[in-house]
Parts: C-alpha cells; sequence; structure tokens
C-alpha cells in the first residue's frame, strides 16, 4: 500500500498516455459507454470532435443557483450533484440546436434506470443555513 504523499514516476510516454487520456474523458464524458470495448476508436473520436465539441461550443448551457434577489450565485460544474443523485455531466446538456420553448430548459439524467426529469442543484450546506451567497 502506498504511504500518504507517495509519488509514483511515469515515462515521458505514459504521462502522454494518461493527459491524452483525461482529455478524451472530459471530452467525452459517458458518451462511450454503450460502444463494444466501452471506448471511441481514434477516427469515432475525431469525429466527435468534429461534431459534438463544435455544437457544444456554440450552444453551451450554464446552469446556476440563483439567490432569492434573482443574482446568480453559484455555478454547476460537471461535478455538482443533481437531487437524483447523479453529476450534471450525466445529464443531457448537449443540444444540437437549443429547444426555443420551454424555458427553462429541462436537462433529463442520462443514467440507465434514472427517472430525473431535469437537472436540480443540491445546494452543499447543512439543513439549518442556506447556501452562501459569493457575489
Amino acid at each position: 500500500m502506498a504511504e500518504s504523499g507517495s509519488h509514483i514516476r511515469l515515462t515521458q510516454q505514459a504521462a502522454a498516455d494518461v493527459d491524452a487520456y483525461v482529455e478524451y474523458k472530459r471530452i467525452v464524458g459517458d458518451a462511450d459507454r454503450d460502444l463494444p470495448g466501452g471506448i471511441m476508436t481514434p477516427d469515432q473520436y475525431e469525429h466527435y470532435k468534429k461534431t459534438v465539441v463544435k455544437d457544444r461550443i456554440k450552444n453551451r448551457l450554464y446552469v446556476s443557483w440563483t439567490n432569492p434577489d434573482g443574482m446568480d450565485c453559484k455555478l454547476a460544474g460537471p461535478e455538482t450533484l443533481c437531487f437524483c443523485g447523479h453529476r450534471y455531466k450525466q445529464h443531457l446538456s448537449d443540444f444540437k440546436e437549443l429547444p426555443a420553448r420551454p424555458i427553462p430548459i429541462r436537462l433529463p439524467c442520462q443514467e440507465r434506470g434514472c427517472h430525473c426529469s431535469s437537472y436540480h442543484y443540491v445546494p452543499m450546506v447543512s439543513s439549518t443555513q442556506a447556501p452562501r451567497c459569493s457575489c
């Protein structure tokens, strides 16, 4: 068992491979979960980057908790929890075209068996206090 604060040494190639995998997971997320082997081929990955990522940049959604005065205070990131128990990144957030209606846009959970109809931010606070506004 490794001691706390211990390090592993990687060759330059191994470090580059780890970096490539981390980039792949940030871009693809769980979109490859139903593929044979659970990972895209290099051609599928390049196609994904050229199509989905382009639309993602154009139609990026921002989710935030709004204080009682209507000011956006806490932005939800990919790892932010929903009341269904899954993370924001596990909800539908990639759109080729943003829906014109309804507002707010529903972001259903994409996890199998989850019946969450839309992402809802979970404020990470105690039961006696509201989220601390940082604005």
